[in-house]
């Protein structure tokens, strides 16, 4: 089985004090059903200061993952840490070739990372909508922001129809974004998952 490496949000725990890497259980759930293993990626990484992409690269090389997914889950410039190390991750998938998906949020740090910026959107965080573009498919929506355009290098795949850009491929990498969530769908859906295997060479 491939070994997908995916970026967790961080979910702190009052009482405790303390600051807890988090991943939906459904997200190992559905990678487990397309064939994949998957290994969290510590937030922690991105607080050590300037030595964190030297640790990142470490990491990388010693749990030599197939590829990189960008999860979901809080904004952008809710967690620092995160922000960081998502852009430390694309910085060395780039330069490694590795394979990307951005879900969601993850979506959004690739555009980020390659030069878009976010505007807030109504009527996209709950329910459903339909994708025009290369999918005519109805895809849950739990995000308040979307990209304002385009990335360079990369082209445009689906928008949804009041026009904000659901999707979008790299040009030359096998790198690409999707603004919902594939693992709340219940049950999966065929074409993520073939997508996913698209994304990552199954």
């Amino acid at each position: 089985m491939k070994l997908l490496a995916v970026s967790q949000r961080t979910a702190v725990i009052e009482p405790h004090q303390e600051a807890r890497d988090s991943l939906d259980q459904h997200f190992a759930g559905w990678l487990n059903s397309c064939g994949y293993l998957l290994s969290g990626i510590p937030n922690f990484i991105a607080s050590v200061g300037p030595n964190a992409k030297y640790i990142i690269r470490e990491w990388l090389d010693r749990v030599g993952p197939d590829g990189i997914i960008l999860s979901g889950g809080d904004d952008s410039g809710i967690d620092n840490s995160r922000d960081e190390l998502e852009f430390l991750l694309l910085e060395e998938a780039w330069n490694r070739d590795l394979p990307v998906l951005g879900i969601c949020r993850g979506m959004q740090m690739m555009a980020l990372w390659s030069g878009a910026r976010l505007v807030s959107i109504d009527g996209h965080a709950g329910g459903s909508h339909m994708l025009l573009g290369e999918r005519h498919d109805v895809v849950n929506s739990y995000h308040h922001n979307v990209i304002d355009r385009v990335p360079k290098r990369f082209h445009e795949t689906n928008r949804s129809p009041d026009g904000a850009i659901e999707s979008f491929r790299h040009q030359d990498r096998n790198w690409e974004g999707w603004m919902w969530h594939p693992e709340r769908n219940n049950p999966w859906s065929d074409l993520d998952s073939a997508d996913l295997n698209r994304i990552f060479g199954f």
